[in-house]
């Protein structure tokens, strides 16, 4: 970013606040002139201006302030009535301001400045207040709207990422190989167990099924995910005969909590692919769920190979991993917590936390 570019924006948006804060003064010198002219002849539309014009200016030139001392107000943190209660001191001390600015302004304009009394001065103050408060007001309400919009564009972005993700989540989970593995499986479990390769069908079938059905949704229950799991483990425990084992822990009463479509298959894919088909004798995969300090705590562990050394999700993660990161970034921002460490417990391997809120229960 240029230095030109940077000083073009100031002067745009001080030129901007100059047009708004006199079309402010412009509307109340109107309201003044019609009110004035009526009881006092002879005063003008000039007079209007003079007199209210600089108010305005002055306020203007005061907003921004207020824009600063409201952050300071809300610490971080969007506690509109914390806030409220901390700008009632800043309002008391911006509208003091104020009058003494224009008691100063008035030297200038009509050539003496007016003397102020204690009552005098405790009463602009108070006639002033509302001035502060109507532009804490609507800079809160713009605050607020753009908030607003963000999130707006953050769900058209999420729903563009989401059907990425599930034009990917076909490409991995029904990429040929997987389609080939699970038809050859079947092909060979037809004649000695055709009652076998008769419920592999139909929960492929079921697994086709439920990404297309998935794909105009963000989240889904805990209990659908697990559903959609079992069937992909059960096709994979075909092939992999004794050298896959799996245990799935999800508690019933976590059933209904939310959760990103295709966020536990993928890593169980992972554990498969990279920590136990490498080994001769196989392993084991196990998918827990529990809650913890209202949050909702899964883990996917397997005893395979383990990670790579020097491995690090921030710099070798991959197409899958990172498309699991962001979505869970644009679905929580920031309520989230992602790792994948080795698994120290006994038989080693890899496990995958995730900590998500706990929602829909």
């Amino acid at each position: 970013m240029n230095n030109h570019w940077i000083f073009r924006s100031i002067w745009h948006k001080l030129a901007a606040g100059f047009v708004f804060w006199s079309l402010v003064g412009l509307f109340f010198s109107t309201y003044a002139y019609f009110y004035f002219s009526y009881h006092q002849p002879g005063y003008t539309f000039v007079d209007a201006l003079k007199g209210t014009l600089p108010q305005w200016y002055v306020w203007g030139g005061l907003a921004p302030l207020i824009v600063r001392l409201d952050k300071i107000a809300a610490g971080g943190k969007d506690r509109i009535f914390r806030r409220a209660l901390m700008h009632i001191p800043f309002s008391i001390m911006l509208a003091a301001l104020y009058v003494f600015i224009e008691s100063v302004s008035d030297k200038f304009v009509y050539g003496e400045m007016p003397v102020l009394t204690l009552g005098h001065f405790a009463g602009e103050i108070q006639w002033n207040l509302p001035n502060y408060w109507v532009i804490f007001a609507s800079y809160v309400i713009y605050e607020y709207y753009n908030k607003y919009r963000d999130k707006e564009l953050a769900a058209i972005r999420l729903e563009a990422e989401l059907a990425k993700a599930h034009l990917q989540s076909l490409k991995a989970q029904l990429h040929p190989h997987f389609l080939f593995n699970a038809l050859n499986t079947i092909s060979a479990t037809m004649e000695k167990n055709p009652r076998s390769a008769r419920r592999m069908t139909a929960q492929l079938a079921d697994i086709l099924r439920f990404l297309l059905e998935m794909s105009d949704r963000q989240e889904i229950t805990l209990a659908e995910e697990i559903s959609f799991l079992k069937n992909y483990l059960e096709i994979q425990q075909a092939r992999f005969e004794e050298r896959l084992q799996t245990h799935i822990d999800v508690p019933m009463d976590l059933g209904k909590a939310m959760v990103p479509v295709l966020i536990i298959q993928p890593l169980v894919e992972n554990a498969i692919k990279h920590g136990i088909s490498p080994q001769t004798e196989g392993g084991k995969v196990i998918v827990r769920a529990f809650c913890q300090d209202e949050q909702l705590q899964i883990r996917v562990c397997d005893n395979g190979v383990g990670l790579p050394k020097n491995w690090r999700l921030s710099r070798n993660k991959g197409i899958g991993l990172a498309n699991t990161l962001s979505r869970l970034q644009q679905l929580y921002s920031g309520q989230y917590n992602f790792s994948i460490e080795e698994n120290t417990e006994k038989g080693g391997g890899t496990i995958v936390r995730i900590t998500l809120p706990l929602r829909g229960i």
